[in-house]
């Protein structure tokens, strides 16, 4: 199996025994009762809950010390319950693993400071099922921290630690910072770890190289990716799970060869590289992924090589296959939407926009209102506003030119304000330079769009403020 993300409850025996509310006898045994309360499927977790709890209010009710054990019940609770409800964390599930922490930072007597890496893992994961990234960060960072430190922890969580990171960085759109992460991991699972890893390590560096145009990176990752993942379909053969996760990767890898393909005259190459990637994602049985990989595959045919037809014809595919996945909802409505308006059909592509925003959880009546910044940085995808902000002005635009109506020019601007706010908050909170490059880099259209507006609504003072900080946008870079 490739790189699942891994909640860590504790190994332990499959059994389940009954609580016992006798003597309380010693920690030692009480240790043993928790480790044999493991679930040996899924339906056995609310019994097994209820099994900690039991436990939870035995250890209270007998005075012991709070150290170790009762941090390992706190933990397994946090986990099972988040579990239990549909993998969202609880604000008590995200307690009850602090205070696992906390215990096991203490330095007292019966503290185990090494356990500590599996709950900072999965506090990342509680933070970031409630979309508080930036607290996942934080606590993946930990994750890291600790597993280095213990040799025992460092073999089943370094890896995985740093491959979490780096994938909230990518969608945080800190690219490079995700870049540099999993380089370590890739150095990491050279040491301690599993060879069919590594295709999906090197797939994703790939993947965020060519976020950031740095195409002949992307490349030689995406062959080392190729490379390594055809090797391993041999050695593990027998094992499908295995081998489906190694497809996957491959679809990855081989769409990045395709999307960096910078020449328009080679798109008979760019369609081979695709279809392979289509063929590989449904021999991985991953009929879900194939929106991503549609959003992708037509955002290249409409940037690239121009062409809206077979660009909505994927993005319509990117729909059909998205299934309930509101975000890749959200980018095939997105891309939909950008393709209609070369066409002239604004009335279309303002729907477009408008179903992006209800599946992105920001509602709107008109492509007219004003979008709050506040809410539009809680938005995951990053790279989805700031595209969705260049063609709103864009299109607001369009709108004013063929209606002459004033009220379309004046949303314009006070839209290129806001994307404006937008752009300079994202880029303080990227933490690469080269990171903060792309988004300087971004900023180019926008700037045409903004400029535009000023001048022809006479607006010369902000005219004047976006070109100064078009001209600091260059000299930056």
């Amino acid at each position: 199996m490739v790189f699942r993300l891994i909640i860590f409850v504790l190994a332990g025996f499959v059994s389940l025994p009954a609580v016992s509310y006798a003597q309380c006898g010693s920690i030692t045994n009480f240790n043993s009762r928790i480790d044999k309360v493991e679930p040996d499927n899924y339906g056995d977790r609310p019994k097994i809950i209820s099994i900690l709890r039991a436990l939870k209010t035995e250890f209270e009710g007998c005075k012991f010390e709070k150290d170790s054990v009762y941090a390992k019940l706190l933990h397994k609770i946090g986990i099972l319950e988040y579990q239990q409800n549909s993998f969202i964390a609880s604000e008590e599930n995200i307690e009850y693993t602090k205070q696992a922490i906390r215990i096991n930072l203490a330095g007292k007597k019966g503290s185990y400071l090494a356990y500590t890496t599996k709950s900072y893992y999965n506090l990342s994961a509680l933070y970031q099922s409630v979309d508080r990234y930036k607290d996942a960060l934080k606590y993946q960072d930990s994750a890291i921290y600790y597993a280095s430190r213990f040799p025992d922890f460092r073999n089943f969580f370094l890896v995985d630690a740093r491959f979490r990171k780096a994938l909230l960085q990518f969608d945080l759109g800190d690219y490079q910072a995700c870049v540099d992460g999993l380089t370590l991991a890739i150095r990491d699972e050279m040491q301690y770890g599993k060879s069919y890893r590594l295709v999906e390590l090197y797939s994703k560096r790939a993947e965020a190289n060519q976020f950031q145009d740095n195409f002949n990176e992307a490349r030689k990752d995406a062959d080392q990716a190729i490379k390594l993942g055809l090797e391993e379909l041999i050695v593990y053969k027998t094992e499908p799970e295995t081998i489906a996760g190694i497809y996957d990767q491959l679809a990855v890898a081989t769409k990045i060869k395709a999307t960096t393909i910078t020449d328009v005259s080679q798109i008979e190459e760019y369609k081979k590289y695709a279809d392979k990637a289509i063929e590989y994602r449904m021999k991985a049985g991953q009929t879900s992924k194939l929106s991503v990989d549609y959003i992708d595959l037509g955002a290249n045919y409409f940037n690239k090589f121009k062409d809206s037809r077979l660009a909505k014809l994927m993005y319509r595919n990117a729909i059909k296959y998205a299934g309930k996945d509101t975000s890749n909802l959200a980018f095939a409505y997105l891309n939909l939407g950008a393709a209609e308006f070369p066409e002239g059909r604004y009335d279309q592509a303002e729907r477009n926009y408008l179903e992006m925003l209800r599946l992105v959880g920001m509602p709107a009546s008109s492509i007219l209102e004003e979008l709050p910044l506040n809410k539009l940085m809680l938005i995951q995808y990053t790279n989805l506003v700031q595209v969705f902000l260049n063609n709103k002005t864009e299109l607001l635009l369009g709108i004013f030119k063929r209606t002459n109506n004033r009220k379309y020019l004046d949303a314009a601007i006070s839209n290129s304000l806001l994307n404006d706010r937008f752009i300079r908050q994202v880029r303080i909170e990227q933490s690469g330079e080269i990171s903060k490059l792309y988004w300087r880099k971004r900023t180019r259209s926008f700037f045409t769009n903004a400029l535009e507006a000023c001048f022809l609504a006479k607006d010369y003072a902000r005219a004047f403020y976006f070109m100064e900080k078009s001209r600091a946008v260059l000299l930056a870079d």
